[in-house]
């Protein structure tokens, strides 16, 4: 696949298929910055031996996802931001992406502090084939959080639930999310258009 190691770079109108990576377009540096990857084409990435996971996978940085066609239907989700270690990623804006996949998109906090900031999802469709969810939100780890989340305008057919905000305490929370305009429809059976749960 294609990796971002630095800062103010252009990932633009590229196919991408049939790699051993585990991802399409991955940002995992701490140098990667103001990045752009727009109208790329990324599809058929699973291989018999090494299955992908995900169509754009983002751990570093800050930047611009949009209009990318991702179509696989093996992938955990076609956007990925997840943060482990490092600096807090923020400034995220994924938009007008047509994705194919188990699931959609997905934010997730895996360590304590507010490590994901200032995202934006919106306007993206998403045609999910398996049961993860079309938008996944999720601090999940002691004292994770995300701050100022919004999820508009997207369109949404999944197998799972359209949309989740997840966490397992009051201590790991998303918070001034802001959820609107959004359509959901077709999901599965037993499902649910949003969910928002905390225990």
């Amino acid at each position: 696949g294609v990796e971002v190691l630095a800062p103010n770079v252009l990932i633009s109108s590229n196919d991408i298929d049939d790699i051993a990576d585990g991802w399409g377009i991955a940002v995992t540096h701490a140098d990667a910055r103001r990045y752009n990857i727009v109208g790329n084409r990324i599809q058929d990435l699973s291989l018999v031996t090494v299955p992908a996971l995900y169509g754009i996978y983002v751990t570093a940085g800050d930047g611009i996802i949009a209009n990318n066609v991702i179509d696989d239907a093996d992938l955990n989700y076609g956007i990925c931001v997840e943060y482990n270690a490092g600096a807090p990623i923020a400034n995220i804006s994924i938009e007008g992406n047509n994705i194919t996949g188990d699931g959609g998109i997905a934010l997730m906090n895996k360590a304590a502090g507010t490590n994901i900031s200032d995202c934006s999802v919106r306007g993206n469709h998403i045609y999910g084939v398996g049961g993860n969810e079309g938008i996944f939100v999720q601090a999940s780890v002691v004292n994770a959080i995300l701050v100022d989340v919004s999820i508009e305008g997207n369109h949404i057919r999944t197998g799972g639930n359209g949309a989740a905000i997840s966490s397992a305490s009051a201590t790991q929370r998303c918070e001034r999310c802001v959820i609107m305009n959004n359509c959901f429809y077709s999901v599965g059976g037993g499902t649910k258009a949003f969910v928002i749960s905390a225990s």
